[in-house]
């Protein structure tokens, strides 16, 4: 719980600089398991928006650190959710 807490402290902070919304994206996410769904319901206190979409865990995204990623395919339903969310 301690690292959410940081999350959450920093957020605030940058929040505090700026008007611009913040969200969570949860990343490296191994899809249909407990622990996916656990992560989401201990941000819940916390009050933070969390995006319906996932990046999934990866070796390809994990092994791209410093290039370009070729297949973003991961990152268009997060796209598409930002955007979604700014029109409101």
């Amino acid at each position: 719980m301690a690292q959410y807490a940081e999350t959450v402290q920093l957020v605030e902070e940058v929040q505090a600089l700026t008007d611009a919304p913040a969200v969570v994206l949860l990343t490296r996410v191994v899809k249909r398991t407990l622990a996916a769904a656990q992560v989401r319901e201990a941000l819940e206190p916390y009050g933070l928006p969390v995006l319906d979409a996932e990046v999934p865990q990866a070796q390809a995204l994990a092994m791209s650190y410093g290039n370009q990623i070729t297949d973003a395919h991961a990152y268009s339903d997060v796209l598409a959710e930002l955007v979604e969310m700014m029109k409101k």
